[in-house]
């Protein structure tokens, strides 16, 4: 029999933040900082400079949240409830420039507060580089603000229960779980037989490229107290172990977490 680990869960690491001044957003604050002058209304696109994921290469998901947090330290407010003020934060891959998600803020952000919003992953490819567009604007202010070209909106990108099929990352300890059966050959006709002594060959081939602990339980193989037999062995990466086991019988060792790929085991 063949199982394979299927979804597993992926940690990416800490929220990634990116930042925008005032001074990128709209140029003609420059000359104005320390200034108290009104601001018309200014619109804005603007890409981040790339963040590197640290335990992450590249990643397939399947299930996931991306949360965004923009947070407005501008004297001016911030997107509205229609384009083109209304702010998209784009998640792009940082070498491709391809957008793998976004998120929109439809109501304003008033100076010194903050927006959340989020949006589903699965179905994404997240690479090891990304990087932020953001688009919107602002209607700026009818009264005269303090201008400093170095204010910012910051943003920042967190990660939530994310499951993935394929991966090449830093893979936390997981554990799996599944259930099969097979019959027995034709040539042993059997219903049920009480065993006083014997052995049971199995064999166990890990093709994951990280070890791994497989515990195997023989639900139908009860002892006295009608406890299943089971057989535990710790194996190492990408290889095949074959073990002859005395009942009851049970081989142990640690678990162990490595970088790795989806891969089988059976």
């Amino acid at each position: 029999m063949r199982t394979e680990i299927g979804e597993f869960n992926l940690a990416v690491g800490e929220p990634v933040d990116f930042a925008f001044t005032l001074g990128e957003l709209y140029p003609a604050a420059i000359p104005l900082d320390s200034q108290r002058v009104s601001v018309p209304p200014f619109d804005f696109t603007l890409q981040s400079d790339p963040a590197t994921l640290g335990d992450l290469q590249s990643a397939t998901l399947t299930g996931g949240e991306l949360h965004v947090t923009v947070d407005n330290g501008l004297p001016v407010a911030i997107s509205g409830n229609d384009p083109p003020a209304r702010i998209t934060v784009v998640l792009l891959n940082a070498d491709t420039h391809e957008s793998i998600a976004s998120v929109i803020f439809p109501e304003p952000i008033a100076p010194g507060e903050q927006a959340l919003q989020q949006t589903l992953l699965s179905g994404c490819v997240v690479p090891g580089r990304v990087a932020v567009a953001l688009v919107g604007g602002s209607p700026g202010s009818t009264t005269p603000v303090v201008i400093d070209a170095d204010a910012t909106i910051a943003v920042t990108a967190t990660w939530r229960e994310l499951r993935a099929s394929h991966a090449v990352a830093i893979i936390q300890p997981q554990q799996w779980t599944t259930e099969f059966s097979v019959s027995l050959p034709e040539t042993i006709r059997l219903i049920e037989a009480e065993i006083r002594t014997g052995r049971i060959h199995y064999a166990l081939a890990n093709y994951l490229p990280l070890p791994c602990q497989a515990n195997v339980v023989f639900g139908d193989i009860l002892d006295a107290q009608q406890n299943p037999l089971e057989v535990a062995a710790l194996l190492p990466e990408e290889v095949r172990r074959r073990r002859r086991s005395t009942w009851p019988a049970t081989v142990s060792g640690p678990p162990t977490a490595t970088p790795c790929r989806n891969s089988r085991l059976w």
